[in-house]
């Protein structure tokens, strides 16, 4: 009796698993498609507002003095603070993985605003924006693969780059 009733309930029980694993492996994969578009998504906010911090700082000429000089560092500090703000919703919404320990000493708390107290730059202080020019340089061209931005990079691999370049320039 048993094996009669299971015979025919068989193919049902065998379809239902499959349409299960079917539709469970196309959850799966829009899930993982839908995470990488995000990461892309990230890495092209973050890389945006990393061109537009060195763009400001290159901005900076050694004759600014006095408001225009101030304006121009208020811009890095801003720029600073919206590239750890990328940062950190990444780390908050995306990946929790994304390191926040790098966002202090290399986005967060640079005495850019300092720079401006005497209305012109001593030699140290262009030397400091230098530094975080080349650093922030130096992440945007580790990041690159065949001469563009790797927007399908690791978080590992992008938490390293940032390591390895805020230790580099921020000793």
């Amino acid at each position: 009796m048993f094996k009669k009733t299971f015979k025919t309930i068989r193919p049902f029980l065998i379809g239902i698993l499959t349409i299960t694993v079917i539709v469970q492996g196309i959850v799966i994969y829009q899930e993982k498609n839908e995470n990488q578009k995000l990461q892309e998504a990230f890495f092209k906010s973050f890389y945006y507002e990393l061109n537009n911090t060195i763009s400001d700082i290159e901005n900076v000429s050694t004759d600014d003095e006095g408001t225009e000089l101030t304006y121009k560092l208020n811009r890095i500090d801003k720029s600073l603070t919206r590239t750890a703000l990328v940062m950190e919703s990444g780390h908050l919404f995306l990946n929790r993985g994304i390191n926040r320990s790098s966002l202090e000493g290399f986005f967060y708390h640079q005495p850019i605003m300092e720079f401006a107290k005497d209305g012109s730059l001593s030699e140290n202080e262009k030397s400091k924006l230098n530094n975080i020019k080349k650093a922030l340089e130096k992440v945007k061209e580790d990041s690159k693969e065949q001469g563009q931005i790797n927007k399908k990079m690791s978080i590992e691999k992008f938490n390293e780059i940032i390591k390895e370049n805020q230790t580099l320039y921020f000793k």
